[in-house]
């Protein structure tokens, strides 16, 4: 759990992660040296599952990358200090987890507001590189699950991503290992006015772009891919607007 100034909201995301029904974790919280009073919240669960780092960093991706070294499980989950868990999420996908082929899990997401109302519930397609390619990250990375071999061969965080550090990765782990898809809401990504999504959108755009080519997206769908993703930043307002939310509660992605 990376984290930085997110006293608002970490307290819900710590409960999220140690009311799962599966005892055996570790909650690894990696903090940028907030001066919030996050450490107080963290500090109150007196929980001896939480391990507890606050050291400068040069960024998202870099206190991922230090966190995932602190780990020891044999599985590892992203969630942001701003996000949760949904109910039961361990134990929806952990009949993949103890299988022998499962290496890297997924399930669906929903979209709550800052004050924790559910906005809108994503159902996913399966992970495939074409369909990343084609568009975007469309699924949430604190809906996927990653055993920590495959993790350790697919390599750290790009620490020069701001954004699309998740997509980027979520590419190399696609090229190296078949995704399982579990149906069911995994885990919810909070929209609020402070998160980077609303204070930067167009950082997202200009990384996918980045990021894409990389990866090899032919010119022709990821200009295609782009000119939507525009679209969308333009009309977000309406797009997540309670009457548009009325009329479509849900979205396949």
């Amino acid at each position: 759990m990376p984290s930085l100034n997110s006293g608002r909201y970490i307290g819900e995301a710590i409960r999220s992660v140690l009311y799962q029904e599966h005892s055996e974790l570790e909650l690894v919280i990696q903090d940028g040296g907030s001066g919030d009073g996050t450490y107080d919240i963290v500090r109150s669960f007196d929980d001896s599952r939480i391990s507890w780092v606050s050291e400068t960093d040069s960024g998202q991706s870099d206190a991922l990358n230090r966190a995932i070294r602190r780990t020891s499980g044999d599985w590892i989950l992203w969630l942001n200090a701003d996000d949760k868990l949904a109910e039961g999420a361990f134990a929806r996908v952990l009949p993949h987890l103890v299988s022998a082929e499962g290496r890297f899990v997924h399930g669906d997401f929903g979209m709550i507001d800052a004050e924790g109302r559910i906005v809108k519930r994503y159902v996913c397609s399966g992970l495939t590189v074409e369909r990343l390619l084609r568009r975007g990250a469309y699924v949430f990375s604190a809906s996927v699950f990653i055993h920590r071999e495959l993790a350790m061969a697919v390599g750290d965080f790009d620490p020069r991503l701001d954004f699309c550090m998740d997509y980027d990765w979520l590419l190399r782990l696609a090229k190296a290992s078949e995704a399982h898809y579990e149906p069911g809401i995994v885990a919810y990504l909070r929209d609020h006015a402070e998160s980077k999504g609303r204070r930067r959108p167009w950082g997202f755009w200009r990384e996918q772009w980045t990021v894409s080519r990389r990866h090899g997206a032919p010119l022709p769908s990821l200009a295609v891919n782009q000119a939507g993703m525009a679209s969308y930043l333009i009309l977000r307002r309406l797009l997540w607007s309670r009457l548009w939310r009325q009329v479509r509660p849900q979205k396949r992605l």
